[in-house]
């Protein structure tokens, strides 16, 4: 009886071993309020991550290609597999679910060599690459829309290609992709959820608006903003107020001339999900300084002339002029203060300069028009 007591308590033992291991799972403590937060949580509420014994998961932190096969093979429900493709992973304990992807068909073996190097940090490149052969038939894609495309490793464009068109990828603010930088674990579980929503795996809505934003959101009139947006799992994509169809992901700069709501709408098969930024925009006012959180550019002219350059005695000429921005524009002599756009008919009896200033809190600028007036004997129109 003494041996059975035995067991029991082993056995006992490692039913609260394993359920709290489940629970710090669920509860990671590290990731409250980070930017991949949710598509951490999908992945721990299929399976396919656990954390670290001290139950966090470290988003920020690297992810080896023996940890992110893991993943994988977690959430796909794979059986680990028997085999030696790798000498570096013969008594590795990641050896079974290495092999597991390789009999799946998810690892590209051709390109590792004689090595997988399991404990190295895997690549943004490598990751495209086992995600878009973890979906199966390939579509084609060859646009790589990176300015560091030729940096894709060899062997890799048509996986990085495949997983931008089919919405794994999306690259940094910067335009680029960095191909052979080492992804974050928050980077890898955002990439692994995208395509595993794509096969269904999750079962959860695969269509997620990640971030829309403006900075800033409060203006003084005639300022700008710019709108910012990421977007997962959409076939469609739009922003109202005359923006239109847009990118996965992107920016756009608005100028709105009242407090302005930009709504905007992505859909996929299973439907359609919104957002909304607010931009708040205040009638334009000499203060200074300005209110908390307005900024007010200084005013730039795009354009003053006049229709005619030298005129004779008694004849007219249009002045022409436009300023962008917030300001107060005047034009001297005897003009005065005008609005930021128009034309105004002068006639010179002698040869003027007209200086345009346009100014606010922020700065002035000016620019100069001469009109030139001739007795009728010297004109000579150029």
């Amino acid at each position: 009886m003494l041996p059975d007591k035995k067991l029991a308590v082993v056995l006992v033992c490692l039913f609260i071993l394993c359920s709290a291991a489940v629970a710090g799972a669920v509860e990671l403590s590290d990731i409250e309020g980070h930017w991949a937060e949710n598509d951490i949580r999908e992945l721990v509420g299929i399976g396919a991550i656990t954390g670290y014994p001290d139950f966090t998961y470290r988003p920020e932190g690297t992810i080896t290609r023996a940890e992110f096969s893991s993943v994988l093979r977690g959430a796909l429900g794979l059986e680990e597999a028997a085999g030696a493709t790798f000498p570096d992973t013969v008594g590795h304990w990641g050896q079974g679910r290495i092999e597991a992807l390789i009999l799946a068909g998810m690892i590209d073996t051709d390109l590792y060599g004689t090595h997988y190097r399991p404990d190295g940090s895997i690549t943004r490149e490598e990751i495209a690459m086992m995600t878009v052969r973890m979906l199966g038939e390939m579509t084609g894609a060859t646009e790589i829309p990176f300015i560091d495309a030729g940096t894709v490793g060899e062997g890799f464009q048509p996986y990085v290609a495949e997983a931008n068109a089919r919405q794994i990828i999306f690259g940094y603010p910067d335009h680029t992709f960095r191909p052979r930088g080492t992804a974050t674990r928050a980077e890898a579980a955002v990439m692994a959820i995208r395509a595993l929503r794509i096969l269904d795996v999750t079962g959860e809505e695969p269509l997620t608006i990640v971030s829309f934003s403006s900075d800033p959101d409060s203006l003084v009139i005639g300022a700008a903003a710019t709108l910012s947006w990421e977007i997962s799992g959409a076939t469609a994509i739009s922003i109202d107020q005359d923006i239109g169809s847009v990118t996965p992901q992107g920016a756009v700069e608005v100028s709105p001339a009242a407090t302005t709501t930009y709504t905007l709408t992505a859909t996929n098969n299973a439907g359609s999900s919104t957002a909304q930024v607010t931009i708040t925009v205040t009638p334009y006012t000499i203060i200074d300084p300005l209110p908390n959180g307005f900024i007010l550019p200084p005013p730039r002219i795009t354009s003053f002339s006049a229709d005619k350059e030298i005129l004779l005695e008694g004849e007219t000429a249009t002045l022409n002029w436009e300023v962008k921005g917030v300001a107060k524009v005047t034009i001297e002599p005897e003009i005065g203060e005008v609005s930021t756009s128009g034309s105004y008919s002068v006639s010179l009896t002698e040869t003027t300069t007209y200086t345009l200033t346009a100014s606010n809190i922020s700065g002035t600028s000016s620019e100069e028009v001469t009109v030139e007036v001739k007795p009728d004997s010297k004109i000579q129109y150029r």
